[in-house]
């Protein structure tokens, strides 16, 4: 039976925006999201996603851990990839091709899936953009095989790296004093609320573990770009725009504090779980 969450999370007091992206934004978080694709992979493997497999990418954004999720299953029609972003689908489509069922759709209403239909479900680097968790791991749980396997890779709330940490300190500072632009990732949980999540929508955790990785940008723009792009426009959407330039500049002077022989050098702090349906 599920298990009630201990205590209710709190909800930020901004919300996220499907409606900022463009095919700009897009275009650039398929070349950017390197990071984010090797961290699908490593949850692949954690899955055990083998030939015979049905497996549902959620959040599925250009399609580059689906393509990836057909080679291990054997073929591109046990994949079904669903993103809640039009642009992201249309590129999905283009690189995937006829034989890829591509879905627009959200991760809180799975219905254009059965039940019992897939063997695994992944939500990589997706997570933290979902405002009603409970909701999208009842409808994992719901398209799910007896004895299926969920996958999440997500930004851990308590372990922001040091651009979260720098852009925060200087939004939230003169001549900004806006704080609530700093929270563009506003659904990040814990390892504990990530597994009170999970057993109260029917799972057994397997695996929840935080991972840290290092990566490097050449310089402070080109990491703006990455967040522009991951976030579909949602970084610093809330700071007046005559007020943007001047932030980007003030932080990148500060991400100089952060450069190495090989560019500035970010730290990421990743939830990995994997989780079996009990019910």
């Amino acid at each position: 039976m599920p298990h009630a969450l201990s205590q209710p999370l709190s909800r930020p007091s901004s919300s996220v925006s499907l409606s900022l992206d463009s095919s700009q934004l897009a275009g650039q978080y398929d070349v950017l999201s390197d990071h984010q694709f090797a961290n699908g992979q490593s949850l692949a493997a954690e899955l055990g996603i083998r030939e015979g497999h049905r497996v549902l990418d959620v959040g599925a954004g250009t399609g580059r851990l689906a393509e990836h999720l057909a080679r291990l299953a054997g073929s591109p029609r046990a994949v079904a990839a669903i993103d809640p972003l039009p642009l992201r689908i249309a590129l999905a489509r283009q690189r995937l091709g006829p034989e890829f069922r591509l879905e627009v759709g959200v991760a809180e209403d799975l219905s254009a899936f059965p039940d019992a239909a897939f063997d695994r479900v992944i939500f990589n680097a997706v997570f933290h953009w979902i405002p009603d968790q409970p909701a999208a791991l009842r409808e994992a749980a719901r398209v799910l095989k007896p004895d299926g396997r969920v996958g999440i890779t997500t930004g851990d709330r308590n372990s922001p790296n040091a651009f979260q940490i720098i852009t925060s300190r200087v939004l939230a500072a003169p001549p900004f004093d806006h704080a609530s632009a700093t929270d563009w990732l506003p659904y990040r949980v814990d390892a504990d609320q990530l597994r009170a999540l999970l057993q109260a929508a029917g799972f057994a955790p397997e695996l929840l573990d935080l991972r840290t990785s290092m990566d490097h940008f050449p310089t402070a723009e080109a990491l703006f770009a990455f967040n522009d792009a991951s976030s579909f426009g949602n970084f610093m959407k809330e700071l007046p725009s005559h007020q943007v330039a001047a932030a980007r500049q003030a932080i990148a002077g500060e991400l100089e504090s952060l450069r190495d022989g090989q560019g500035l050098a970010l730290r990421h702090h990743t939830l990995f779980a994997v989780a079996r349906l009990t019910d």
